[in-house]
């Protein structure tokens, strides 16, 4: 099997490098954020099959806005559109804009320094994001319809949410709900020893299951080394069927300096 990717992506983001305009004496702030990714995929003996071959280009187009308030309150909108090139075979009557969304819609009100509250759809991304992360290699990326509170200081945090991934009572078609929930604290006193820890639970009512997963994740640095690991335990139950599962994974590398820099 043969993959190969050429990708182009430009993008501003409302926390890298905005086009942003302050109003009312810096007691508003309004940030436009856009992107542009287009990638050539060729995908040869997919799926090991002769002949299952792929040829396609797919892009993906964001454009954003972000409003901030007196630094408490924030307004998120962010519009994307996914699509094959060559998908419309007439554009001039295509009109359906099918792959249209709104991949992020939240507010957020600060009424603390240190303490922040999100209602809406957003992304989140945890550490290496192996459990919860936004999937950044597929072009629709993921963002959650969720609640969540994130305490926050210098050296520590604490994410408290709740997520709806499917509602029986919505036009999704789904038959039961879908839930997602947990709690994640980081510590990051020390830049050679930096734990997060993982409460989390899922459920999916369609096939009765109830997910429990608790994890360790501690990543550092020192003298050019770096390292990550991490061990994620699940328990609970999918009908009569218990959930008895684990996951480990650890990696290492090293940085060093050479005499050329290309």
């Amino acid at each position: 099997m043969l993959m190969a990717v050429v990708l182009l992506s430009l993008s501003a983001g409302a926390d890298e490098h905005p086009l942003s305009i302050s109003l009312a004496d810096g007691d508003a702030r309004v940030a436009f954020t856009g992107e542009y990714r287009a990638r050539f995929l060729h995908n040869g003996g997919k799926d090991f099959n002769p002949g299952a071959n792929f040829d396609a280009v797919t892009q993906r187009v964001r454009v954003g806005l972000a409003v901030e308030l007196w630094e408490k309150f924030r307004f998120v909108a962010e519009l994307q559109d996914v699509r094959a090139w060559g998908e419309e075979t007439d554009p001039s009557a295509d009109f359906a804009a099918n792959a249209f969304d709104l991949h992020q819609g939240y507010l957020e009100v600060k009424p603390l320094p240190w303490l922040t509250l999100q209602v809406g759809r957003q992304e989140m991304r945890y550490d290496a994001q192996r459990l919860i992360g936004v999937g950044a290699w597929a072009d629709q990326s993921r963002a959650f319809d969720a609640v969540r509170a994130r305490v926050e200081t210098k050296h520590y945090a604490a994410h408290f949410f709740f997520a709806k991934l499917a509602e029986k009572d919505s036009a999704n078609g789904a038959t039961l709900d879908k839930d997602f929930g947990g709690l994640w604290f980081r510590a990051s006193r020390l830049a050679y020893f930096r734990p997060s820890l993982y409460a989390l639970i899922d459920t999916d009512y369609a096939v009765d299951r109830v997910r429990h997963t608790y994890g360790l994740f501690v990543d550092g640095e020192f003298n050019g080394f770096k390292y990550a690991t991490e061990f994620y335990y699940q328990t609970g139950k999918k009908g009569g069927t218990s959930i008895d599962a684990f996951l480990a994974a650890a990696n290492v590398s090293y940085r060093f300096d050479l005499p050329l820099s290309p």
